[in-house]
């Protein structure tokens, strides 16, 4: 029998003791390294190990730095993002970014039409938000 190379983020959250929910946050956001193949997210186990070592090697044992979401970088500052598309720039499902917004962990959002129904922010927010992350 061979070893398995992977676990889904499934396992890996009954692994770390965490809400699945929060483990998809983690590896959207790039906390637990993944791949993807079709449209499966794995997590290659010797690249978690190694992850969990360096994390425990922080003296908070959280990792060094924030990651910022790959669709950040080529984002202009002058472009209008829907809310609905909060996830691929802040690594969070809709209802935990709601709950962030409400804290003011992420920038709140403006009306995009006058019925207000549809949300969004600028580029120029987004990038603001990951910069300000990235010097913590």
């Amino acid at each position: 029998m061979t070893k398995r190379l992977t676990m889904t983020i499934e396992q890996v959250a009954k692994k770390l003791g965490i809400g699945r929910n929060n483990a998809y946050e983690a590896a959207h956001c790039g906390q637990i390294p993944t791949i993807r193949i079709g449209k499966r997210f794995l997590v290659p186990i010797a690249a978690l190990e190694a992850t969990l070592l360096n994390a425990s090697k922080e003296p908070s044992g959280r990792m060094a730095k924030p990651t910022v979401p790959e669709a950040v970088a080529g984002l202009d500052p002058h472009q209008i993002v829907r809310k609905s598309e909060g996830r691929k720039y802040f690594g969070f499902v809709k209802s935990t970014l709601n709950e962030r917004i409400k804290r003011g962990e992420i920038p709140p959002t403006f009306p995009l039409s006058d019925s207000g129904r549809a949300q969004g922010w600028t580029g120029e927010q987004i990038i603001a938000h990951h910069k300000a992350r990235m010097s913590k």
